[in-house]
C-alpha cells in the first residue's frame, strides 16, 4: 500500500480538475438510470472490492497529521493493475457526500486504505481524504468506477470503538482484529455479542508491572494474538489501549511502555498520581490487575512463582521475575542485626579524602559489620524519607568487614551520588531486599566544617579528625564545641611568621618566613614523604626532611627561589595563607589558615589547647611553646569626612575604640595623641589613626589626606610617612649604598577629587645619577609585611592589566635637571613603545603631595621589575631572571644570558644550525624593535641595558624598554648595538653587546630588521605626533606652578623646550632614515626596494 502515495501530489492535481465535472454528473440526474446503463460494460475492475471499514476508530490506526480517523479498506482482486483516477467512493444515503480517488495504480492483490474524515491543509494527505465522515450506527458505501458503474456496494452495521466490518470468504464479519493495508485475519464473528464472548487464551497473563512499564507473559503451549487484547488504568474504561495484531509465541515475555518508548510496544495512556493500577483485559473483560501505586521507582510489582503478587527489588522486563521479592511495602527500621550499616559521614569536607575528579566533596561511609560478604546492588542512599530509592549502590560485594566511602558529590558515576544533601537534610540507606532503612539525621551547624559525624562503641559521637575507609578511632565527642582537631598524639602546625619585609633584610635567617611543627606524640616521626602545601589542590608542594622528637618542635624555613638547604620553596602571605600538612601516606593531618599577619606577628595554637583554634602572638617563639595569645584585631576607626580637596575649614571627627592619631604622617601609637574630641581641619593635613584596645591587636591604619589646594587638572598622588622616615630614604643617595626603605601610605585621586584607592606601601629611591636631584624618583612596593600585597587600580588608561605590586614615581630623569629640559621625553619614549614588540612601562602624570605638601609633577610608571613581567606574559615571578649590563643578577640567574653572549661570539650565527639553536634562548625579533627604538628616539644612554627571561625558556631572552630621558639627540646610535664590546661608561667599563652583533652576522635576521624598521616608519611611529599632544595636554596646566616650585627652568622655557622637542619628533623619520641607510651601507635602490612595499 505504501508505494501508492508515491504519486499523491501529481494525483491531488487531477483530482481537483474532474472534481467539478463528477459533481455535476451526480447531482445533473438520476444516478440510479446512469448506473443501468453502464452496468453492461466489461472495464476489467471485477473483484475491485470494498474489503473492511471502521467507523469508530480510536486505536486501530493512527495517522501523522490526522490522528486517529475512521477509515475504509479497498483491496484490488481482480487480478489486473487499476489506475483509481475518477473512481468514486459515495454515501448511499447522502449523494452529495462522495469521494473522488487520485490518479494512482492500485496493483493486483494489494490493499488502500481511505481515511473518511475532514480534507487536511497537507497535500500530500488531502488527496486520501474523503471530506465526509462515517456514522457509527451505520452508513451505506457505494463504490464507482470512473464511468459511474457501480463496482461494490456494501451496507455497514452500527460498529463498537475498534470493532471492524470486514470481508470474508463466508461473508462480511465483525473483526476485533483489525488489519488495514492488509489481508483480514484474527478474531471474528457474526455478531458483537458473539465477539465478547470470546475468551482470553489460557497461560496468558500480566506478569509485572511499574508505573513505567508492563510485561505480559504467555504460559501457555501456543502463540496467541493479542489484537483483542486491552490495557488500562481505569477499571471502568478497560479498552484504553488495543494491542496491535502481533502475536506473543509461547514462553515469549513482551514489554508495552506506558506513554513511553519502553519495551516492544507505547501504550497510549501513562499511569498519573492518582490512579493506583494497571489493567489486561479482552473485550471489556478482566484478565488481571496489578496494583503500581505507592510503589518505589526502584522496585516493580508483579507475580511470584505461585502466581501470588509480590514486590521486587530487582527490575526485570522481559524477563522471568527475580526469586528475591516482598509481600508488602511496610519499611522498619536498621538494628545491629543488619548487615550493612551507615558508620560515618562529612558533609562538610574541605581537607578530608580527595575523589579521582581533585573535589573534596561530602561523604558518606558504609560498613560490613558482618562476617559474610554482602551483594550491595540492593542497596539506596537518599537524602528524603519520601524517595528512598534515589540512587542505587553499584553492582558489587562488600567484604566482611569492609569499609567503602561514597562521595555525596552528585555527579551520578561511579562510588558518585546523583544527590548532594542539603543543609538540614539526612542520610538515609535503606536495603530494599529487606525494607529496612537506617536515617542520619545530622544538625545544621556552622562548625561542622571538616568535623565527621560517626559511631564508636554503639554511640554517635563528633570527630575533629575524620577516618574514611577505616574504623573510627579517633577521639570522639559527644558535643560540637569540645571536638579536638589535634591529635594529642600527633603532628600539627605549630606557629607560623611571614616576613614580607624590604628584601635586603630577608637574606638574614631570622627574617624569613618559617613554619613550625610540633609532634604531640611519644615516639620520634620520620618526616620522610610528609609534605607542607599551600592550598588544599596542592597539599604536597614541599617536601619535609629531618625527624622530629617526641613532644619537640621542628622549624622549617620558607623563601620561594632559595637554594638554602632546607628551605621550603614556598612564601607565606602576610594576607593570609592555608597551610596543609600531609603524612607519608599522603593523608592530610593539619590545615592551618595563618590569618592577616604583620611583621613581627605570628599565629598559631597555643599550649594544650587541642581545638584547632588560630590564635596571634605578638613575639615569636620558634623551637619553644607559644607565647601568650591573642584571638582579635580591633576595628579600625572610621573618619567622618573623606581625604580630598576642600574650600572651608571643618570639624573631623574619629568613631572608634581607644583611637589614637597623629597628623605628621607617621603610624600612631600610645604615645600619640588620644581621640577625645573632633579635631579642626583647616589647611593641608595628614591624618593618620589607629584603635589600640588591650587584649587585642593594633588595628589597620586609617589615613586621609585633606588639601586646600586648586583641583587639579591630573590625578593626585599623596603620599605620607614618619618625616623621620622620609629623610632616611632621601639620604640614600648612592646606589650602591644599602637599600633603605620605609613604611608610608598612599592615596590617589582622581582628577575629579575623588579619592580612587588607598593602600599602605614601602618606598624607597629609584634612579642612579638622579638621587641627587632636589626632586626625587621614588620606587613604591607593595608587600604583605605593610599590610597589603597589592593593589588593585586601573591607574592607565587603555591598559588591561589593573593588579600591581609596586610603581614608580619618577621626577622625569635627565630631562629635569636643566634649563634644556622638557620633563617629557622619558614618558614619550616609553609609551612610543607600547605598539612595538618591547617591554615598555605604561606612563601617567600626576601631582604628589608628601604629607599633605606640594611636591610638583611626577610620572607615575610601571616598575620594569619580575612582577610587571609576569603580569603582561602570564608567567611565575619567581621563574624570572633579569640581567642588568652584562651579568650583573638583579633576579634570578645569569646563566643563559652569559650563554648566550659566548655563544654569539664563538659561533658563526649566519649558519643556519647555529642561529637556529641560538633562536631557541633569545627573542631574536624583540631585538629588531628594541634597536629601533632605541636609535629612533637617539637614546644616548645605551651602556644602561637590562634583559629578562624565564628559566623555563617559556619567555626567551628579551630587551627592557626602559631608561629614556635621554633620549631625541641628533646622534646615530646604531652602531653601539653592534659593536661586540660595546659602549664604555663613565667609570671605564663596558656595556657588551655581542648578542645584537652576533645576530647581525646572519643574513636572514639582517633582511628581516630592513623590512621591520622600513615598516615602523611607514606605519608604526606614524602617530607620534598624537601620543606627543596627549602627554602634553596632561602636562601643560600643571607646569606653571610646578617650575615656580622647583625653579630649575622658567614655565617660558620649559614651553620652548617642548616645542623644539617636537619639532625633532616630527623630523625624526627621514633623519632616522638616513642614518639607517649609511650604517648598513644600502644603496638607493636597496632603500626603494625596502619601503616601496610600504609606500
Amino acid at each position: 500500500m505504501r508505494r501508492i502515495y508515491r504519486e499523491i501530489k501529481m494525483a491531488v492535481r487531477i483530482i481537483k480538475t474532474i472534481s467539478l465535472a463528477v459533481s455535476l454528473v451526480l447531482l445533473a440526474g438520476s444516478l440510479a438510470g446512469l448506473m443501468a446503463a453502464c452496468s453492461l460494460l466489461d472495464t476489467g475492475d471485477r473483484g475491485l472490492v470494498i474489503n473492511e471499514v471502521v467507523t469508530s476508530n480510536t486505536n486501530s490506526l493512527s495517522v501523522s497529521g490526522l490522528g486517529s480517523p475512521d477509515w475504509i479498506e479497498i483491496y484490488n482482486g481482480s487480478g489486473n493493475d487499476i489506475n483509481m483516477g475518477g473512481y468514486v467512493l459515495r454515501s448511499s444515503k447522502k449523494p452529495s457526500a462522495y469521494y473522488i480517488f487520485p490518479n494512482i495504480v492500485l496493483k493486483a492483490d494489494d490493499y488502500l486504505v481511505i481515511y473518511a474524515c475532514s480534507k487536511p491543509e497537507d497535500e500530500e494527505l488531502w488527496a486520501f481524504c474523503t471530506d465526509f465522515n462515517l456514522s457509527r450506527d451505520g452508513v451505506g458505501l457505494v463504490l464507482l468506477n470512473s464511468s459511474l458503474r457501480v463496482v461494490d456496494e456494501v451496507e455497514v452495521p452500527a460498529l463498537k470503538r475498534d470493532i471492524s466490518w470486514c470481508r470474508t470468504p463466508e461473508g462480511f464479519k465483525y473483526c476485533s482484529t483489525t488489519t488495514p493495508g492488509y489481508k483480514n485475519s484474527g478474531i471474528m464473528a457474526d455478531s458483537i455479542d458473539e465477539l465478547e464472548m470470546i475468551s482470553a487464551a489460557p497461560g496468558l497473563r500480566l506478569n509485572e508491572a511499574t508505573r513505567d512499564w508492563v510485561e505480559i507473559y504467555n504460559g501457555s503451549q501456543e502463540a496467541v494474538n493479542l489484537a483483542s487484547y486491552c490495557l488500562s488504568d481505569n477499571a471502568s474504561s478497560l479498552t484504553k489501549w488495543r494491542f496491535p495484531n502481533v502475536e506473543i509465541l509461547p514462553g515469549q515475555y513482551m514489554v508495552i511502555g506506558l506513554n513511553r518508548d519502553i519495551g516492544d510496544h507505547r501504550a497510549s495512556f501513562g499511569i498519573s498520581d492518582t490512579e493506583e493500577a494497571v489493567y489486561f483485559s479482552i473485550e471489556s473483560r478482566l484478565i488481571g490487575s496489578l496494583v503500581v501505586k505507592d510503589l518505589y521507582d526502584s522496585m516493580s510489582v508483579g507475580l511470584d512463582q505461585n502466581g501470588d503478587i509480590a514486590y521486587f527489588p530487582d527490575l526485570t522486563p522481559g524477563q522471568a521475575n527475580s526469586d528475591i521479592c516482598l509481600y508488602s511495602l511496610d519499611i522498619s527500621p536498621m538494628t545491629e542485626a543488619d548487615p550493612v550499616r551507615i558508620s560515618e559521614v562529612l558533609l562538610k569536607n574541605t581537607t578530608s579524602l580527595m575523589d579521582e575528579f581533585g573535589d573534596r566533596s561530602p561523604w558518606v561511609e558504609l560498613h560490613n559489620y558482618s562476617d559474610r560478604a554482602i551483594d550491595l546492588s540492593y542497596y539506596y542512599l537518599s537524602d528524603n524519607p519520601y524517595d528512598l530509592d534515589k540512587w542505587r549502590l553499584p553492582d558489587k560485594k562488600l567484604g566482611p568487614g569492609e569499609y567503602l566511602v561514597i562521595f555525596l558529590s552528585g555527579r551520578d558515576t561511579g562510588l558518585h551520588t546523583g544527590f548532594r544533601v542539603a543543609a538540614g537534610e539526612p542520610v538515609i540507606l535503606t536495603d530494599f531486599s529487606a525494607l529496612r532503612t537506617q536515617t542520619i539525621e545530622i544538625p545544621d551547624e556552622s562548625r561542622l566544617d571538616n568535623i565527621s559525624y560517626g559511631e564508636q562503641d554503639g554511640e554517635w559521637l563528633y570527630f575533629g579528625q575524620p577516618t574514611p575507609n577505616s574504623a573510627n578511632t579517633s577521639h570522639g565527642h559527644k558535643s560540637i564545641s569540645s571536638v579536638e582537631r589535634l591529635s594529642r598524639t600527633g603532628m600539627f602546625i605549630s606557629e607560623v611568621s611571614a616576613v614580607s619585609m624590604p628584601r635586603a633584610s630577608a637574606n638574614r635567617a631570622e627574617d624569613r618566613d618559617w613554619i613550625e611543627l610540633y609532634n604531640s606524640g611519644d615516639k620520634e616521626v620520620d618526616l620522610t614523604g610528609w609534605h607542607i602545601g599551600k592550598d588544599l589542590d596542592d597539599p604536597f608542594m614541599c617536601k619535609l626532611t629531618g625527624t622530629i622528637g617526641a613532644r619537640s618542635y621542628k622549624v622549617f624555613y620558607a623563601r620561594a627561589g632559595s637554594r638554602e638547604k632546607d628551605t621550603l620553596q614556598m612564601n607565606i602571605s602576610m594576607a593570609g595563607d592555608l597551610l596543609v600538612l600531609s603524612n607519608a601516606s599522603n593523608e592530610i593531618v593539619d590545615v592551618f589558615y595563618t590569618g592577616a599577619l604583620r611583621y613581627g606577628l605570628t599565629s598559631g595554637r597555643a599550649r594544650d589547647d587541642y581545638s584547632g583554634q588560630r590564635y596571634f602572638f605578638t613575639k615569636p617563639t620558634p623551637m619553644a611553646a607559644n607565647s601568650k595569645p591573642v584571638t582579635t584585631y580591633s576595628a579600625a576607626p572610621v573618619f567622618s569626612h573623606k581625604g580630598g580637596f576642600y574650600t572651608k575649614s571643618f570639624t573631623l571627627e574619629i568613631e572608634g575604640k581607644n583611637v589614637y592619631y597623629t597628623t605628621d604622617g607617621s603610624t600612631p601609637t600610645e604615645d600619640s595623641i588620644p581621640y577625645t574630641g573632633p579635631i579642626r581641619i583647616t589647611k593641608n593635613t595628614v591624618v593618620s589613626a589607629v584603635s589600640l584596645e588591650p587584649g587585642k591587636l593594633p588595628s589597620d591604619k586609617v589615613v586621609a589626606t585633606f588639601l586646600f589646594e586648586e583641583p587639579h587638572k591630573i590625578p593626585v598622588v599623596c603620599l605620607s610617612a614618619k618625616p623621620s622616615d622620609i629623610d632616611e630614604v632621601n639620604a640614600d643617595l648612592k646606589k650602591s649604598a644599602p637599600i633603605v626603605e620605609r613604611l608610608c601610605h598612599i592615596e590617589y585621586y582622581e582628577p575629579d577629587g575623588k579619592l580612587g584607592t588607598s593602600f599602605p606601601a614601602g618606598f624607597r629611591l629609584a634612579g642612579a645619577s638622579t638621587r641627587i636631584y632636589p626632586q626625587k624618583s621614588y620606587n613604591i612596593y607593595l608587600r604583605g609585611g605593610y599590610g597589603q600585597s597589592s593593589v588593585i587600580y586601573p591607574f592607565f588608561e587603555d591598559y588591561d592589566i589593573t593588579e600591581f605590586k609596586s610603581l614608580t614615581l619618577r621626577n622625569g630623569g635627565q630631562d629635569n635637571d636643566d634649563s634644556t629640559s622638557t620633563f617629557i621625553t622619558d614618558a614619550f619614549c616609553s609609551m612610543l613603545g607600547k605598539k612595538f614588540n618591547s617591554d615598555y612601562a605604561e606612563t601617567r602624570y600626576v601631582v604628589v603631595y608628601i604629607n599633605g605638601q606640594y611636591r610638583g609633577v611626577y610620572e607615575l610608571k610601571e616598575n620594569s621589575n619580575e612582577d610587571m613581567f609576569a603580569a603582561r606574559h602570564g608567567v611565575d615571578p619567581d621563574d624570572i631572571s633579569i640581567i642588568r649590563r652584562n651579568s650583573s643578577v638583579l633576579q634570578g640567574s645569569n646563566k643563559r644570558i652569559l650563554w648566550a653572549q659566548e655563544y654569539a661570539q664563538t659561533y658563526d650565527l649566519n649558519d643556519p644550525g647555529h642561529y637556529e639553536e641560538f633562536a631557541k634562548y633569545v627573542d631574536v625579533d624583540a631585538f629588531i624593535d628594541h634597536i629601533f627604538l632605541q636609535a629612533y628616539t637617539g637614546n644616548a644612554d645605551t651602556f644602561n641595558q637590562k634583559y629578562w627571561y624565564t628559566n623555563d625558556n617559556t619567555v626567551k631572552i628579551r630587551p627592557i624598554w626602559f631608561d629614556l630621558d635621554y633620549g631625541y639627540f641628533n646622534a646615530n646610535v646604531i652602531w653601539h648595538y653592534f659593536s661586540g664590546k660595546g659602549i664604555q661608561t663613565g667609570d671605564g667599563s663596558f656595556t657588551n653587546m655581542w648578542i645584537t652583533t652576533g645576530l647581525k652576522m646572519n643574513d636572514g635576521w639582517r633582511e628581516k630588521l630592513y623590512d621591520r624598521w622600513a615598516y615602523h616608519l611607514t606605519h608604526t611611529v606614524e602617530d607620534r605626533l598624537e601620543i606627543f599632544d596627549r602627554l602634553y595636554a596632561q602636562l601643560e596646566p600643571e607646569m606653571q606652578r610646578h617650575c615656580s616650585y622647583w625653579m630649575i627652568y622658567s614655565y617660558t622655557t620649559w614651553k620652548g623646550n617642548v616645542e623644539k622637542l617636537r619639532n625633532r619628533i616630527a623630523g625624526r623619520n627621514e633623519v632616522f632614515k638616513s642614518q639607517m641607510q649609511r650604517y648598513f651601507g644600502l644603496s638607493d635602490d636597496k632603500m626603494e626596494e625596502i619601503f616601496s612595499k610600504y609606500q
